[in-house]
């Protein structure tokens, strides 16, 4: 993501016409160009309607009018295949 700075303009210019942004946890810190997820948060929060963080494993955090709400993802005993769990987290939020 060493292209964040390249991007950030054209992605800023669309956050207008959204009312959800739901970028993975490396998406969210390169586009905010900060170190961290609170970090990121407090960046997105100044620009968007409503964020979602995906953080993996972890689970997911959405901001929206200073309100923050973390929810711990699902602990499985094995995992077989991530491909796709970011399409899916966001089908089924949506």
């Amino acid at each position: 993501y060493l292209y964040a700075d390249c991007l950030r303009p054209g992605i800023e210019a669309a956050f207008p016409y959204l009312d959800l942004f739901v970028p993975n946890e490396v998406e969210a810190k390169a586009i905010a160009g900060t170190e961290s997820i609170p970090e990121a948060l407090a960046w997105f929060q100044t620009r968007l309607k409503l964020t979602v963080v995906k953080l993996g494993p972890d689970g997911a955090v959405a901001v929206r009018a200073g309100e923050e709400i973390w929810q711990t993802g699902v602990k499985v005993d094995t995992g077989v295949d991530t491909t796709g769990a970011g399409d899916a987290f966001n089908s089924g939020f949506l």
